[in-house]
């Protein structure tokens, strides 16, 4: 065991480890693991749409990203070693997603209580790309992917959780932040 490497520069590694490097070029790596994770679904939206048409990729975009929930949730919660069934316990997950990686995304948890929280993202970067490149996506993403993935994101760790949009884009101008909020409220 050596120093921490901050990079990958210099010789190759035969008994490569991830915990040979600094923890900051770690975070790096893991915000550049989270862009990847996103673009490859705009790849495989933008391919299929090419060969299906953009109707029938729309329905597959939205059961795929339906599907994974639970398997995103279930490797977190183990890797994460963690346990409930709580807002607390849902946000640790969240917070652990590659998506939302320091650097991806910016945004804020407020947790008042047990029973009510409010996620606030200031920054995404799938909005900023479809504003700028398809801007006729951002509805059908915003409005109505999100708000059910949201929703079975809560769900998977307590059916009692319910999601609800308090804002969310198309944004009037770039200026409008935050993007989106969104409320979490425990129901009896």
């Amino acid at each position: 065991m050596g120093q921490e490497r901050n990079d990958y520069s210099g010789p190759f590694i035969r008994h490569f480890r991830y915990e040979d490097f600094s923890k900051d070029f770690l975070g790096k790596l893991l915000c550049e693991y989270g862009r990847l994770y996103e673009l490859i679904d705009g790849l495989w939206y933008t391919t299929t749409s090419k060969e299906v048409g953009p109707q029938k990729a729309w329905e597959w975009e939205m059961k795929v990203w339906r599907a994974i929930p639970p398997h995103v949730m279930k490797g977190l919660q183990k890797v994460g070693n963690f346990k409930g069934n709580d807002l607390y316990t849902m946000f640790k997950a969240v917070q652990l997603d590659p998506c939302y990686t320091e650097g991806l995304y910016e945004y804020d948890i407020y947790i008042r209580d047990p029973k009510y929280a409010i996620m606030t993202i200031y920054r995404c970067p799938s909005l900023l790309y479809f504003e700028k490149v398809d801007p006729g996506r951002v509805k059908p993403l915003c409005v109505d992917l999100e708000p059910p993935a949201f929703q079975d994101y809560a769900t998977y760790w307590n059916p009692k959780i319910k999601v609800n949009p308090l804002k969310l884009p198309p944004r009037k101008n770039k200026n409008d932040i935050p993007v989106c909020m969104w409320e979490y409220i425990v129901q009896d």
